[in-house]
């Protein structure tokens, strides 16, 4: 398998269209065709709707963050509904503010 995850972000929008903003994460067994330089299919991938053109950055390091660590990628694609594939992502994020807080003093 080559590339997992794709973060797509439409880069032309009208800040009034994404109000809220919103993420949409999904999966396809058979991935994907996203033109990765590898040639794979995707099978994991994140769309957001973000009001501002500089809002995705924080937004794309969290997710690539949460997905870098452990085996959330795994998680993912064994997850047997949308409802686990929820719960993956949120043990994902509470890790990596977890590993953000400063250690506390002995």
């Amino acid at each position: 398998m080559g590339t997992v995850v794709a973060f797509l972000n439409p880069p032309r929008r009208q800040a009034g269209q994404c109000t809220p903003p919103f993420m949409v994460s999904g999966r396809s067994v058979a991935g994907l065709d996203f033109d990765a330089r590898d040639g794979w299919p995707t099978p994991l991938f994140f769309v957001l709707g973000l009001r501002y053109q500089a809002l995705p950055l924080p937004w794309l390091t969290k997710l690539a963050q949460m997905l870098a660590d452990g085996n959330a990628k795994e998680d993912l694609l064994a997850a047997p509904d949308a409802e686990r594939m929820y719960t993956v992502l949120a043990a994902a994020e509470r890790k990596l503010r977890e590993s953000a807080r400063p250690a506390a003093s002995a």
